[in-house]
């Protein structure tokens, strides 16, 4: 995204999209892992479970640079532009 095409609004929507992709991946992460009766995945399972994390520690950088994009915004006016 351009710098010029950010304002507050955007942004935001950026975030809670991102928390939305974050909160899914988790999602999908923890009920692999309660998929384990005994705890410990089988070997097929390993990947699976590596594939789930990797893509829930996307999901959480994109919502990080999200929210940061935000703030940075928000703090370079001064708190005057403080989304809805």
């Amino acid at each position: 995204m351009q710098p010029h095409d950010e304002t507050p609004g955007r942004l935001k929507v950026e975030v809670d999209l991102a928390h939305e992709a974050y909160r899914i991946a988790a999602s999908r992460y923890n009920n692999i892992l309660n998929d384990l009766p005994s705890g410990i995945p089988h070997p097929d399972g390993s990947a699976r479970i590596r594939q789930a994390g990797d893509e829930m520690r996307r999901a959480l950088a994109a919502y990080s640079q999200a929210v940061q994009r935000l703030s940075k915004f928000i703090l370079s006016r001064g708190g005057s532009d403080t989304p809805s």
